[in-house]
């Protein structure tokens, strides 16, 4: 996972096998890059198939998402920087006009400032080191800004580039001053619009809409059309569903709700079946998420459990279009475990290595199910915190006894110094033929029999508290199995 090219959202790359998508024709001669596999690709094929970071999985500009650690920061104001424990991280930023510099706001008392492109800047304080992301993308208006209203051109020969305006008396920022269409040190610029851009924009008033993010997975079946085609138009569909549901709502909450976005992606985890016998049919598991702009003061917990209810009414649209469709209702699982880390320092991990601990048993148990469990999905692992007393506990949710503190996790419990309290929330979708899954065991088996990819993984994170690891294994602590989704 990597940040996306405009450094907004966690992303991952959109790579795929052609192999795997029969309906789609795989890149033409002029844009196969990988020699050995010329059915290898990007998805999209307005990027002309090269492999990007376009598959969207966190915004960093959602205000309505928690931070897995407390330095990252989500809201209008953050952006994503690549970073070294695994997965990028959503900071805080701002451009420093003055040093014409992209600014990492840690906290009141605390920024970094990228000296340059592609700098790398440590986080101590959690073992982890960031990347400076392009001034010109992140921020645009500092370099050259408004294309020097087409009445000059940027100098990037200057350590920080500046527009070379038309008229060499003109020292504003956007060579405003300077006649259209000019010719500037033997550069023929592209004419600008016939008004005159204001150096002092009004301000525009602050919307009091947030964006809130759905997800359906709906098993679809279609002939043999182009995959894409029916992409693209199960999303045009839904949006159209989704803003008729807004537009005709009697009580008028959802009057001023709009869908903002719809992205589709297949979901290669959940089996699909027949739904109605075809000729030349195709089964695929598709999962789409709808972007609703919505009014702030709605929590997107009340958002998201409205739309989930409209599931009915998109497989009731999706058949009238034409594409037989069922829709894949999920499970909610969860369970409490302790995770015995065999060899490593007695005493405490501090924020950094426990977000590299959560983050690697979420990564490995969702690459294991994708494989072994199909329709099995980790959404959340956390690590129970403690207070500064060693001895102090506080009441669990299922009423065993842990520890919390803000900033440090001492891996105290029954078994000694080096276990962790890890609670672990996922989803699934189980097969006609499953009723019931013991996520409890499922969970426990995981990480015995694969405790070698555990250690490893955790020990390239370079995060020293694991260096010393020799194993890891669990025990469950108690908690439900499977609860039905609301």
């Amino acid at each position: 996972m990597k940040c996306d090219p405009m450094h907004r959202y966690k992303s991952r790359c959109d790579l795929v096998d052609f192999a795997d998508y029969p309906f789609n024709e795989p890149p033409g001669p002029t844009y196969q890059y990988f020699p050995e596999n010329k059915k290898l690709g990007g998805f999209l094929d307005t990027a002309d198939f090269c492999p990007m970071y376009s598959n969207i999985v966190v915004d960093c500009e959602d205000p309505t998402l928690s931070a897995d650690i407390r330095e990252e920061n989500f809201g209008a104001n953050s952006k994503c920087f690549n970073s070294n424990i695994g997965r990028p991280l959503c900071m805080k930023y701002h451009c420093n006009a003055e040093q014409n510099r992209v600014q990492v706001v840690i906290n009141a008392n605390r920024v970094l400032t990228c000296p340059y492109d592609g700098a790398t800047m440590n986080l101590p304080w959690i073992s982890a080191t960031i990347e400076c992301p392009k001034l010109a993308t992140v921020c645009p208006d500092l370099i050259c800004p408004g294309n020097c209203s087409g009445r000059g051109y940027c100098d990037y020969n200057q350590s920080n580039p500046r527009c070379k305006c038309c008229d060499p008396n003109d020292d504003t920022v956007m060579c405003t001053n300077s006649p259209p269409g000019c010719n500037a040190t033997n550069r023929d610029p592209t004419s600008a619009p016939s008004f005159n851009p204001s150096l002092n924009p009004s301000v525009a008033p602050s919307l009091s809409h947030e964006t809130t993010n759905v997800t359906y997975n709906f098993c679809i079946q279609f002939d043999s059309l182009d995959l894409k085609k029916m992409l693209n138009k199960t999303e045009s569909h839904i949006t159209t569903i989704m803003n008729r549901i807004f537009h005709n709502d009697f009580k008028n909450d959802m009057k001023n709700w709009k869908v903002s976005g719809v992205q589709s992606v297949l979901n290669k985890t959940l089996e699909c079946g027949n739904i109605e016998d075809g000729k030349d049919s195709a089964f695929s598991a598709v999962e789409y998420t709808v972007m609703v702009s919505h009014n702030a003061e709605i929590l997107a917990d009340e958002i998201q459990s409205i739309l989930l209810h409209y599931a009915t009414n998109i497989t009731s649209g999706l058949n009238e279009l034409g594409y037989p469709a069922e829709y894949l209702d999920f499970v909610k699982l969860q369970t409490y475990h302790e995770i015995i880390l065999n060899g490593a320092p007695s005493g405490h991990m501090d924020d950094g290595s426990t977000s590299v601990f959560e983050n690697a048993v979420k990564e490995c148990m969702n690459e294991f199910f994708k494989f072994k469990i199909n329709g099995m999905k980790v959404l959340n692992v956390q690590v129970a915190q403690s207070v500064g007393n060693h001895a102090a506990y506080v009441k669990r949710e299922n009423g065993n006894a842990i520890n919390r503190n803000n900033g440090t996790h001492y891996l105290q419990s029954s078994f000694g110094d080096r276990t962790v309290n890890v609670s672990i929330v996922g989803e699934y979708n189980p097969p006609p033929y499953v009723s019931d899954v013991e996520f409890d065991q499922v969970v426990s088996n995981f990480i015995d029999k694969n405790s070698t990819e555990l250690v490893h993984r955790l020990q390239q994170s370079n995060n020293p508290y694991f260096q010393t690891l020799t194993g890891v294994r669990a025990t469950t602590a108690g908690a439900p199995t499977t609860v039905p989704t609301t």
